[in-house]
């Protein structure tokens, strides 16, 4: 008798340990993300970016928006405004002039994200930029950037014309016959040589005989970054690659003309404008 009640004594604590409610505070979750008071940096970028092209240009470190198995640096606070400024002043301003701000408003990325080193792969190349299904654009190597510098101003005006480029063809895909110019021409080791050997290959750079779609984006950046004349100088000089480059030129141009309405030679111009007027 003592035994059962015993176990019936344990048992009814056991119960009412079982059905004891605790209250759990949601606000220890953080299910609404990290917060901050916004900064004048905060809203400059609002100002710039966020309102008038709906794009959010993400500063602040969050790892699960690069490579996991990378190791990668956060940016230097002191290196998004003039790297901002400057994808600004020779990326979307000169769209804009050519196309108007509804033009960047519906095509443009949603969303930058800043990284201050490169990305380092296996083969000993290193990553610039990422476009992800026209929604997203990371640009790397944020850290090293001076405005100043027009080599570097360059550099990165080159990533993100490239990254805008897959954008545009994510979008609309170009013809396929640009890939019949040169079939035979691409290799994932593409970085084995070097730009000038690739020339006569009919490739504007090595990166560019990675695949068709960086082919077709590496020509895109570089007609728009070098500049017309720039731009000439080195097909000129691709000798039995010239005329495969001039193919490439020509498709780019009606794919530009046809599916966006947008005029080579005039973003080309404005683009130039933008770079040299960068202060």
């Amino acid at each position: 008798m003592k035994k059962l009640l015993i176990c019936l004594i344990v048992l009814s604590v056991l119960m009412v340990g079982c059905t004891k409610e605790e209250k759990l505070n949601i606000e220890d979750l953080r299910l609404g993300g990290d917060t901050w008071v916004k900064t004048e940096l905060d809203n400059w970028l609002d100002e710039h970016f966020t309102v008038p092209y709906n794009i959010q240009v993400k500063y602040k470190w969050d790892r699960s928006e690069v490579n996991m198995d990378k190791t990668l640096v956060p940016p230097l606070e002191s290196k998004v405004k003039p790297v901002m400024e400057a994808m600004e002043h020779v990326w979307i301003k000169p769209y804009v002039a050519v196309k108007g701000e509804t033009f960047m408003k519906v095509m443009s990325q949603k969303q930058f994200v800043l990284v201050g080193s490169p990305e380092y792969n296996s083969n000993g190349t290193i990553v610039l930029g990422q476009a992800e299904g026209g929604k997203k654009v990371t640009l790397f190597v944020v850290n090293n950037f001076e405005k100043s510098n027009k080599v570097e101003v360059k550099r990165m005006l080159k990533t993100m014309h490239h990254e805008f480029g897959h954008i545009l063809h994510q979008k609309k895909m170009f013809t396929p016959a640009y890939a019949l110019i040169t079939p035979d021409g691409y290799d994932a080791t593409w970085f084995n040589y070097e730009d000038d050997e690739v020339l006569e290959l009919g490739f504007i750079s090595a990166y560019a005989r990675n695949t068709v779609e960086d082919d077709f984006v590496e020509m895109l950046a570089i007609m728009l970054t070098d500049g017309k004349t720039a731009f000439e100088a080195r097909v000129n000089s691709a000798g039995p690659g010239t005329a495969a480059l001039r193919a490439k030129e020509a498709i780019i141009r009606s794919y530009l003309k046809e599916t966006w309405d947008i005029d080579l030679d005039q973003l080309q111009t404005v683009t130039q404008e933008a770079i040299n007027s960068l202060k």
